[in-house]
């Protein structure tokens, strides 16, 4: 059947009118949806405060096509909703305190930052678990009350700390522990005891052998002029003399590295020391610094 030209307008304008009134159907239903769901949110008994969702459904109602008295309380509400929803900067530093950049972070199963740029990124209020993870693989946990209403809240991780379990779902390489700390310390201290007793017994030598060279050199009965009548006491002297500065110089270099090395053996990482050798003309040995 042939549809006349005035019956063809009339079809097209009554599916037109079906169009429209439809979509405007539907967009008053998500009107009323978003309305009443951010009125839900933001009257939470829970204790859960979740702006982020409140603020897509305040947007949804604040749309020009919902009703003018929708459209006024929820622009109103999203205002007020905006000057309460926080900010956090999140940064990554070493113990040195090197920035890492190359970090991303997570929370409630949402990625956060794909990179550390010190730009502010929104999120809810609350108590708040975040999880960097290192280009590694290695994940650490931050935990962190976020205030509401504060824009641009720092967020650190100190890489000291030891990593988390891996999430397969989050990390693309396995997360690794730390390792466990070795018996480093121990070694050297009992090195530095050994040292320090070998050094200890170099002075008792060199000692030993001064007082040796010089009851030998009495013997050999010198005058002033150096002119002495035992010229084999006076030999035994000289060649005692030179044993008791090879054991004080070897005693006072083992006695120095046993101190350095029980030093170095502390816990605390703020001690530190170094050793340099001391040479004049009159005698050699070895100096230490350190830093408490």
């Amino acid at each position: 059947m042939l549809i006349g030209p005035r019956l063809r307008a009339t079809l097209l304008t009554a599916f037109a009118l079906s169009l429209v009134s439809s979509r405007a159907l539907a967009d008053e239903a998500s009107c009323k949806e978003g309305f009443e769901q951010a009125d839900l949110l933001l009257k939470s008994t829970t204790g859960e405060v979740r702006l982020l969702e409140a603020r897509e459904r305040l947007r949804a109602c604040a749309n020009p096509s919902c009703k003018s008295w929708m459209v006024s309380d929820c622009t109103k509400s999203l205002a007020v909703l905006e000057q309460r929803l926080p900010s956090v900067v999140f940064f990554a530093r070493t113990e040195r305190g090197d920035e890492l950049l190359d970090v991303k972070v997570e929370a409630g199963g949402e990625w956060l930052a794909e990179r550390l740029d010190g730009r502010a990124i929104e999120t809810d209020p609350g108590p708040r678990t975040f999880r960097f993870v290192l280009p590694s693989g290695e994940a650490y946990e931050v935990k962190a009350v976020v205030a509401e209403g504060v824009k641009a809240q720092a967020v650190t991780l100190r890489v000291s700390a030891r990593p988390t379990t891996a999430n397969p779902a989050l990390a693309a390489a396995p997360i690794t522990t730390a390792p466990e700390a070795s018996g480093s310390g121990s070694s050297l201290r009992t090195t530095s005891y050994l040292l320090g007793g070998a050094g200890l017994a170099g002075l008792a030598l060199g000692t030993y052998f001064g007082l040796r060279a010089i009851s030998q050199k009495s013997d050999a009965k010198c005058d002033a002029a150096a002119e002495c009548e035992d010229g084999d006491a006076l030999a035994k002297a000289r060649s005692s003399a030179m044993m008791s500065n090879v054991a004080f110089v070897a005693g006072g270099v083992l006695t120095a590295s046993g101190v350095a090395l029980f030093v170095l053996s502390t816990p605390d990482s703020s001690v530190r020391a170094s050793m340099a050798p001391a040479v004049s003309q009159q005698a050699m040995g070895m100096t230490m610094t350190g830093a408490w």
